[in-house]
Formats: structure tokens, sequence, C-alpha cells
């Protein structure tokens, strides 16, 4: 069966469940759950019961989707994403993000935790991602072109949208917080990096290094859907003399504490649209 056809039968299959039509989709990252308790008229939706979804086994990824309403907008909130250190293939990394695609919606807005390689950023603290690196060394893209999703050499130069980011910072300081904006490195995981490769991924030219996100907005640019993400830093990894050894329960407790007012950052960006 081929991507496009999967991606109808995944489509054609919520939409007989749900007359909810997205303008938005919301995919949230590791401890970045609670936006889906905002959302009226929420239908819940396994993805274990969608055809061609899959199952995720990340931490805290509940793996269901939510289609309702959030300040009278339609949405979707893919609580949990699918990882390539799973196993996952990129394909079934970004079908999620392209079956709501395929539902109408043209925004996408990502969260995910992430480790800093920039001394200036703190634990804890959300930071807008305007550009990144993919060191995961694959893409969705890779192979036959589906023309009917995007073109076959889609541009990647404003990948995060600067007018939304723009709407971010300024709903951002209503709440009395300073949103700062970063470069994220993505590479395969699952093992966290060396001190040599944190800097490394320093020298790159990069601020945040994680394992996700990356997929999911290739994909979305490709199908020309505007993105907004952010990154929760979870650890500081640079300069080498920071280091601490960090387990996923640490990075788990620093995302929640986040999470509530990163979850009111999304809803007043998706009051504002």
């Amino acid at each position: 069966m081929s991507v496009w056809e999967k991606l109808n039968e995944s489509a054609d299959w919520i939409k007989k469940r749900c007359s909810i039509r997205p303008e938005i989709v919301v995919a949230t990252g590791t401890g970045l759950g609670g936006i889906e308790g905002r959302i009226d008229e929420d239908m819940v939706l396994p993805f274990r019961e969608i055809p061609h979804f899959t199952s995720t086994s990340a931490p805290t990824h509940s793996g269901t989707l939510h289609l309702g309403y959030l300040n009278r907008k339609p949405v979707a909130v893919l609580n949990g994403r699918l990882h390539y250190y799973e196993g996952r293939t990129m394909q079934e990394v970004v079908h999620p993000i392209r079956t709501m695609g395929l539902l109408d919606a043209r925004t996408v807005i990502l969260t995910n935790v992430s480790g800093s390689v920039n001394p200036n950023f703190v634990k804890g603290e959300i930071i807008a991602i305007r550009d990144h690196i993919n060191l995961m060394f694959d893409n969705p893209l890779r192979g036959s072109n589906e023309d009917r999703l995007g073109t076959r050499f889609p541009d990647m130069s404003a990948s995060y949208d600067p007018d939304f980011r723009k709407l971010a910072i300024e709903e951002a300081q209503e709440l009395g917080l300073e949103l700062r904006e970063g470069v994220y490195l993505a590479l395969a995981g699952p093992s966290l990096e060396t001190k040599a490769e944190y800097a490394f991924i320093r020298t790159a030219g990069a601020d945040l290094v994680g394992m996700s996100t990356v997929p999911e907005v290739i994909a979305a640019k490709h199908m020309e859907m505007r993105v907004l993400a952010f990154s929760v830093v979870s650890n500081i990894c640079h300069p080498a003399e920071t280091i601490k050894e960090v387990t996923v329960q640490d990075v788990v407790e620093t995302a929640r504490e986040s999470s509530t007012l990163l979850t009111d950052l999304i809803c007043r960006i998706i009051a504002k649209m």
C-alpha cells in the first residue's frame, strides 16, 4: 500500500468517527501533555485503533488523538509522538502529522524537551525554535515523492514561521515570560550525547539538542503547513564542566514543571489566530 493510500485510510477512518476538521494540530513532547484537558467537546481516539498509526513506547506519551475545540478553534492534539529511536521508520514517525494535514489542518504547533548547549539558557526555560539542523541521517521525504503531498524539493529556509514566532513572543510577554529563540539539532538517539558530542553540537551552531520534531517539521513544510515549535530545556550540556548525569525521570520532572506555562502560552496563541 502506498503512502498516499495509507494516509487516506487513516483520514477516512477518523472522518467516520468525528465531524471536526481541525485547523490546528498540537503535538506534545515528553512530560508536556495537559493541553488536551483544555479542549471542549473532546473526542479521544487511541493511536492503536487508527489504521496505520502505531503505539508509542516513549515515557509519558499516551498515544492518543484528541479532537475538539480550543478557544472556539477546531484543533487536534497528538498527545505523544512516535520517535525514530523506537525503531519506527521516518514514514511512520510523520504519518500522524500528514494525516492531520489531510483532515485540513494548516498549522502545526510542536513541543519537545531538549538539552541546552547554550550556556545562557537555563533549566526549565521555554525556547522558541527558530531553525534546526538535521543530523538524524534520514529524512521522511527520502524515496519516491508523493506529489499530492508536496513538491520534490521543498524549501526549508523559513521552516519555522517568523510571524508565528513573533505572535508567540508577544503573547509570552503578556504572561510575563521572556521567550528566547534557539536552533535545535536533532539526533537519532536514544543514547544521550557524550561530552565531545555536546561540544561538537555547540560548534555546529545549535543551542539545543534532542531526538524528535525535525521529521514532523519537514513533513509539515512539505505540505505547506505553518510551523511553530517550542522546546523546554531539560538539562544543561555545555560547557563540559556543567554536565551532570541525567535520567529520563529528571527530564520528565523538569518538563512537567514548565508544562502549565507552556500550555497557557499555546492557548493564548491559538486564541489570537
